[in-house]
């Protein structure tokens, strides 16, 4: 179990290490209820890496969602990718909780807007709540993923 919820693709790549990081999601008081529960803290993470993989292309132009799953993510890079996240949320409770996105959505355009896709938050009609989460991705910066000589997808 992860932090009492069921192990999805995701949680299960980074285990104690997630359930760890989804604690600190909660806030400088400490009240989850004010960012996400745990089950929607799983659905952000895998919302973002599920964006991650299809908006990703191997050497040869495919979309990596093709050929490989959040499994094959290196657990170094999940564990960086999941930490942005944490911090994105845990800092844009507010807004999150304002926008009415599921946290799927969540998760999602946090990674494509990071990496300036040209969607994501801002382009949501949520008006000035989408331009300050728009706005809040911008110190993670850009993430470029890659297939290693093992096989595992790296940023």
């Amino acid at each position: 179990m992860f932090c009492g919820a069921d192990h999805t693709e995701s949680a299960v790549l980074v285990g104690r290490d997630l359930c760890i990081m989804e604690v600190l999601a909660r806030g400088a008081d400490g009240n989850k209820g004010e960012t996400m529960t745990e089950q929607e803290f799983t659905y952000a993470v895998d919302g973002m890496l599920t964006a991650a993989l299809w908006s990703s292309v191997d050497d040869d132009g495919e979309p990596l969602n093709a050929n490989y799953a959040a499994y094959n993510i290196a657990p170094a890079t999940v564990t960086a990718l999941v930490a942005d996240i944490v911090a994105f949320i845990g800092a844009n409770a507010a807004d999150i909780a304002a926008s009415g996105l599921v946290a799927e959505q969540v998760g999602h355009d946090f990674w494509l807007t990071r990496n300036h896709y040209g969607v994501g938050f801002w382009d949501r009609g949520l008006g000035e709540v989408g331009e300050r989460l728009t706005d809040a991705t911008r110190p993670y910066g850009e993430v470029d993923l890659y297939v290693g000589d093992d096989g595992l997808i790296y940023a």
